[in-house]
Protein backbone atom coordinates (compact mmCIF):
# COMPACT_ATOMS: atom_id res chain seq x y z
CA UNK A 1 0.00 0.00 0.00
CA UNK A 2 1.05 3.50 -1.22
CA UNK A 3 1.49 6.07 1.42
CA UNK A 4 1.98 9.87 1.50
CA UNK A 5 4.54 11.98 3.77
CA UNK A 6 4.71 16.00 3.98
CA UNK A 7 8.62 16.31 4.04
CA UNK A 8 9.91 20.00 4.57
CA UNK A 9 13.28 21.20 5.71
CA UNK A 10 15.18 24.37 7.03
CA UNK A 11 18.56 24.75 6.14
CA UNK A 12 21.15 27.96 7.26
CA UNK A 13 23.49 28.57 5.01
CA UNK A 14 27.16 30.83 3.53
CA UNK A 15 29.52 30.67 0.66
CA UNK A 16 29.67 32.65 -2.38
CA UNK A 17 27.25 33.50 -4.98
CA UNK A 18 28.73 31.33 -7.29
CA UNK A 19 29.16 28.20 -5.03
CA UNK A 20 25.38 27.39 -5.03
CA UNK A 21 23.91 24.88 -2.34
CA UNK A 22 22.61 22.14 -4.27
CA UNK A 23 20.20 19.66 -2.78
CA UNK A 24 17.89 16.76 -3.04
CA UNK A 25 16.45 13.70 -2.00
CA UNK A 26 16.96 9.68 -2.43
CA UNK A 27 14.48 7.05 -1.24
CA UNK A 28 14.07 3.37 -1.42
CA UNK A 29 13.23 1.67 -4.85
CA UNK A 30 9.72 3.01 -5.92
CA UNK A 31 9.31 6.02 -3.68
CA UNK A 32 8.74 9.33 -5.60
CA UNK A 33 8.03 12.59 -5.09
CA UNK A 34 6.87 16.61 -5.59
CA UNK A 35 9.48 18.98 -3.98
CA UNK A 36 10.60 22.04 -3.90
CA UNK A 37 13.77 23.76 -2.74
CA UNK A 38 12.58 26.73 -1.95
CA UNK A 39 15.60 28.72 -2.11
CA UNK A 40 16.85 32.39 -3.62
CA UNK A 41 18.26 32.15 -6.56
CA UNK A 42 19.50 35.42 -7.13
CA UNK A 43 23.34 35.33 -6.88
CA UNK A 44 25.05 38.31 -5.48
CA UNK A 45 21.32 40.01 -5.20
CA UNK A 46 18.29 39.57 -4.06
CA UNK A 47 16.65 37.13 -6.55
CA UNK A 48 13.38 35.39 -6.40
CA UNK A 49 12.52 32.38 -4.33
CA UNK A 50 13.22 29.37 -6.70
CA UNK A 51 10.08 26.81 -6.77
CA UNK A 52 10.52 24.64 -9.30
CA UNK A 53 8.33 21.25 -9.45
CA UNK A 54 11.08 19.07 -8.75
CA UNK A 55 11.16 14.80 -8.62
CA UNK A 56 12.97 12.47 -6.09
CA UNK A 57 16.03 12.51 -8.56
CA UNK A 58 16.28 15.59 -9.49
CA UNK A 59 18.66 18.29 -7.43
CA UNK A 60 17.33 21.70 -6.71
CA UNK A 61 19.60 24.54 -5.49
CA UNK A 62 19.78 28.14 -4.01
CA UNK A 63 22.09 30.92 -4.25
CA UNK A 64 24.32 32.59 -1.46
CA UNK A 65 22.52 36.13 -1.82
CA UNK A 66 25.84 37.87 0.38
CA UNK A 67 28.64 36.22 1.85
CA UNK A 68 28.57 38.14 5.39
CA UNK A 69 25.02 37.36 5.57
CA UNK A 70 23.59 33.51 6.53
CA UNK A 71 21.10 32.57 3.45
CA UNK A 72 17.99 30.22 4.19
CA UNK A 73 16.69 27.22 1.83
CA UNK A 74 13.27 25.47 3.24
CA UNK A 75 13.23 22.64 0.66
CA UNK A 76 9.73 20.70 1.03
CA UNK A 77 7.65 18.65 -0.78
CA UNK A 78 5.50 15.52 -0.65
CA UNK A 79 7.20 11.70 -0.59
CA UNK A 80 4.83 8.65 -1.43
CA UNK A 81 6.62 5.20 0.00
CA UNK A 82 5.09 2.00 -1.89
CA UNK A 83 5.64 -1.91 -0.04
CA UNK A 84 9.65 -1.75 -0.41
CA UNK A 85 11.83 -0.71 2.91
CA UNK A 86 14.31 1.53 2.50
CA UNK A 87 15.75 4.67 3.96
CA UNK A 88 14.83 8.06 2.54
CA UNK A 89 17.63 10.98 2.64
CA UNK A 90 18.26 14.41 2.28
CA UNK A 91 21.66 15.38 0.64
CA UNK A 92 23.14 18.55 0.01
CA UNK A 93 26.96 19.78 -1.60
CA UNK A 94 28.43 22.47 -3.21
CA UNK A 95 27.73 22.98 -6.92
CA UNK A 96 31.40 24.75 -7.81
CA UNK A 97 34.77 24.50 -6.53
CA UNK A 98 36.04 28.26 -4.72
CA UNK A 99 38.07 29.24 -2.58
CA UNK A 100 35.35 29.83 -0.34
CA UNK A 101 33.58 26.61 0.94
CA UNK A 102 29.77 26.64 1.30
CA UNK A 103 28.53 25.79 4.82
CA UNK A 104 25.54 24.69 6.17
CA UNK A 105 24.93 25.69 9.80
CA UNK A 106 23.29 23.78 13.00
CA UNK A 107 19.85 23.99 14.29
CA UNK A 108 18.63 23.15 10.71
CA UNK A 109 16.09 20.59 10.79
CA UNK A 110 14.05 18.09 8.44
CA UNK A 111 10.73 16.37 9.49
CA UNK A 112 8.44 13.98 7.82
CA UNK A 113 4.67 13.95 8.77
CA UNK A 114 2.50 10.92 7.38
Amino acid sequence: MDRMNLVEGFLIFTGVSTGYLHMGWSGPSGATSGWTSDGVTGGSSVGPVERTGLGISNVGFAHVVNISVRAVAMPKGLLRVSSTAGTFRFRWYQANSQATATTVYANLWLRQTS
